[in-house]
């Protein structure tokens, strides 16, 4: 006998993925003040003509803070310092088809793979 299989829900795509795949969805990222999240918006700066700087405070400790700078023209966010990580998105295509150029091949393993220092 079988079980039944899950219904079908839906998944909200960004929540599950690495930080910088959240950072091209930036409403996705845990830090916007709500529920459990520890951080939240307390200032919006201008830097230069095409990002904003974000300033969040830390819920416990407002002398704890994390930043973030949101590209303004594509909306997504280039940069962001928490928890004394540093992630730097440099090269952001949009507007690119996702098709490959060629299939990949796989080709089975018959030796040992050797370290390449």
């Amino acid at each position: 006998m079988t079980a039944e299989p899950d219904p079908a829900h839906a998944v909200v795509f960004p929540r599950g993925m690495p930080l910088e795949i959240q950072m091209l969805h930036p409403e996705a990222l845990r830090m916007w003040g709500r529920g459990g999240e520890s951080f939240y918006p307390v200032l919006v700066q201008e830097i230069g003509r095409r990002s904003l700087l974000i300033t969040f405070e830390h819920v416990e400790d407002p002398a704890f803070r994390a930043t973030a700078v949101v590209n303004r023209k594509t909306g997504i966010i280039e940069k962001v310092a928490m928890l004394g990580d540093i992630t730097v998105l440099t090269e952001v295509e949009i507007d690119v088809p996702l098709v490959r150029e060629s299939e990949p091949e796989f080709v089975p393993i018959t030796d040992w793979i050797r370290p390449d220092y």
